[in-house]
């Protein structure tokens, strides 16, 4: 098991097609706001009506400050699981995302406006969860908050 966010590089390294869809499979996103950009090379959901705890929705807020003060990107939803990426810039992209693997999601967002790709963000409702969530970042623990540390480091040194 290579963790999350390496097997989703690596997913993304070998994927094929003109186009990349990236979704989490919890179903909270609706593919009905699915299509294929022409003009953008990354297409970024951003959740609206967020289904999440408020510890999730912290995180979101803290990155977006991030990378706003930081690199200087109003990126509103970084890590929303709906992107779509068009394979051919993707893969330049993908040799920059830092080795720690921790939010490679958000990397790639930040790295493609230093690319001075076409990025594009489309509203995407938010569907409620109806499973039980486990993991660390369901509440404010020990492994959540070295979570939360090293995935700022991460987005920091990009």
């Amino acid at each position: 098991n290579l963790g999350h966010g390496a097997s989703v590089v690596k997913g993304l390294r070998y994927a094929k097609g003109d186009h990349i869809l990236y979704i989490d499979a919890d179903r909270q996103i609706s593919l009905k706001h699915f299509y294929i950009p022409k003009y953008y090379s990354f297409v970024s959901g951003c959740r609206i009506h967020r289904q999440d705890k408020i510890f999730r929705k912290m995180i979101s807020f803290c990155l977006k400050m991030t990378n706003l003060f930081r690199h200087g990107y109003y990126i509103k939803d970084a890590n929303c699981p709906f992107k779509i990426y068009r394979r051919k810039e993707l893969q330049v992209i993908l040799k920059e995302v830092p080795k720690t693997y921790i939010i490679p999601i958000a990397c790639i967002e930040v790295l493609a406006r230093k690319h001075g790709y076409k990025t594009k963000t489309i509203l995407t409702p938010h569907k409620k969860y109806d499973a039980i969530r486990k993991g660390m970042l369901q509440s404010i623990n020990r492994k959540s908050i070295v979570f939360f540390y090293n995935a700022f480091i991460e987005i920091c040194r990009i």
